[in-house]
């Protein structure tokens, strides 16, 4: 109310870090407010990001509220990939640098610009919102040693709000992946000798 009366919109990150509570606390308090509350209104921009509002805002005030968050959200997710990407680059360039005797996996691309040593797997079962396929940053094998058997690590960099859902989705990528998963008696896992490497900068 308060911030409909400024004519202002109010996002679901906002109300979360108000409420001090988790994201599914979050998702449920909000849920019920809008239907216990019919007058509470939704709007989402760009398809993706919430924001709430009471209907006694005027449609002009609302479009006018709704165009300044869309420039807002533009100029920070701007920011906030190229914060994301110099991220990427340090952690990539850090496992290129020091690992000694890796042997990267390479992988032409549609695009001349993509590193070839990012990796597309395949999926035979959706992970969160990865259909068909997951890209990984690095896939990287090391031999410990002349009797030892090699080891492929799997390497996922992430920049932002990192969720334990996030953490927990990577790990399930190389488990579904027809690259490094296998069905076995307990159920689908990850292969012998393949590690998942998530580098994350919360």
């Amino acid at each position: 109310m308060a911030a409909t009366h400024l004519k202002d919109l109010v996002s679901f990150a906002f109300l979360q870090n108000k409420m001090n509570c988790s994201s599914d606390e979050a998702e449920q308090s909000v849920s019920r407010a809008l239907q216990l509350y019919s007058d509470l209104k939704e709007v989402k921009i760009f398809g993706n990001y919430r924001y709430y509002y009471h209907e006694s805002m005027s449609p002009e005030d609302l479009e006018v509220a709704i165009t300044l968050k869309e420039n807002y959200i533009r100029k920070m997710k701007c920011r906030d990939a190229r914060v994301g990407h110099n991220w990427k680059a340090c952690a990539e360039w850090f496992i290129d640098k020091f690992t000694i005797g890796a042997e990267f996996q390479t992988q032409n691309h549609r695009t001349e610009n993509m590193d070839p040593r990012r990796i597309t797997l395949h999926l035979i079962r959706s992970v969160g919102d990865r259909r068909n396929s997951a890209e990984v940053d690095r896939v990287w094998t090391v031999t410990p040693g002349v009797f030892s058997k090699p080891i492929t690590h799997v390497l996922e960099c992430k920049w932002g709000l990192i969720r334990k859902r996030d953490v927990d989705g990577f790990f399930d990528v190389p488990r579904w992946s027809k690259e490094f998963g296998a069905d076995t008696e307990k159920g689908r896992s990850i292969k012998q000798g393949i590690i998942g490497v998530s580098a994350v900068e919360p």
